[in-house]
């Protein structure tokens, strides 16, 4: 709801101004010229917030691997995809999670029993509705059975009492279908979430992959130029940072749930774009792929569906093992 409110206070500020600046140029200006304004406005707002954060990005970029580069047209496409679907997101998705019957369409449990359940788990000031564009992805390939989960606060949150939704929201999950794991798709601060799940709430019975999309495993840079937001963005910090240093204690050991993370070396958000690479995980690198495009990324749709797959098919081979020694028996 906070998100919400501060759209709502960033849209009325702006056609105010947008309507004043109207007002004092000229009185006769058609009624069209406010809308026209305001979006003006909108996208100013934007395209600022994104100068800022591709500028540390920028200085605080690690390198990248030859392979890894993109040229300049490349960069255009990946500054308008990151501006155009923040606006998309904040604009409409955000907004329309709070009507009912969206809600229902992202907690959708329908599907065959032999499905995994498959829980999306969004990241910084996003909700629920940042999954839309990849939950349709996944229903049209078969994976029905997918949920998520809104962390609230979105501003003012602590990344410990979103592991407890998390856990509250997985048990649910496994009640209603009656299984007893689900895989996570966490972006974002999402996968530091769901880390802190299963390796400090015993999160580990429950959860039979996880797969990460662009999180921060090791801090962004980002989070030590913001000091008056949340505990969970001082969580995220790439600088003296204890709660993340805890975390990334186990780094070195076997890991208790098969771990996959997918991330960009042009990571708008994350810096440097190194920082998601786990040792114990299966890293998988991008080029040109923006941090918030990731759920509308035809590659990294592909990329999450192809990590699933093993999933269900692990799920259907153990089911059909136990029927045969039923059987036998």
């Amino acid at each position: 709801m906070l998100a919400l409110l501060f759209l709502v206070i960033v849209s009325v500020g702006s056609f105010f101004l947008g309507s004043l600046g109207v007002y004092l140029y000229d009185e006769k200006v058609p009624l069209y010229f406010i809308p026209l304004i305001l979006f003006s406005f909108i996208i100013l707002i934007h395209v600022v917030i994104f100068s800022y954060i591709f500028a540390i990005a920028w200085f605080a970029r690690s390198h990248r691997p030859e392979d890894m580069r993109i040229q300049f047209k490349e960069t255009l496409r990946l500054v308008f995809g990151e501006i155009s679907f923040s606006m998309v997101l904040y604009l409409f998705l955000t907004p329309l999670a709070a009507f009912q019957w969206l809600k229902e369409h992202l907690q959708s449990n329908k599907g065959s029993h032999d499905d995994v359940p498959v829980l999306l788990v969004h990241g910084f000031f996003c909700n629920s509705a940042f999954w839309v564009p990849m939950k349709r992805y996944l229903s049209k390939r078969g994976f029905t059975r997918t949920y998520s989960v809104t962390l609230d606060p979105p501003l003012f949150g602590d990344i410990e009492k979103f592991s407890n939704k998390l856990a509250k929201r997985v048990e649910q999950i496994c009640s209603e279908t009656k299984t007893e794991k689900v895989v996570i798709v966490a972006h974002s601060m999402g996968g530091l979430v769901s880390r802190n799940y299963i390796y400090n709430r015993g999160g580990d019975k429950r959860v039979e992959k996880l797969i990460t999309l662009g999180t921060p495993h090791h801090g962004t840079t980002i989070a030590d130029t913001v000091f008056f937001l949340g505990r969970h963005l001082r969580q995220m910090k790439r600088w003296s940072n204890k709660w993340l240093a805890n975390l990334n204690l186990h780094e070195g050991q076997t890991a208790l749930v098969p771990t996959v993370s997918i991330f960009s070396y042009h990571d708008s958000i994350v810096s440097p774009q190194d920082s998601p690479i786990l040792k114990h995980a299966r890293n998988i690198p991008l080029r040109g792929v923006g941090h918030l495009e990731m759920p509308v990324s035809k590659v990294v749709q592909e990329l999450v569906y192809e990590e699933l797959v093993p999933a269900i098919h692990k799920r259907t081979e153990i089911g059909e093992d136990v029927s045969q020694l039923c059987q036998g028996s």
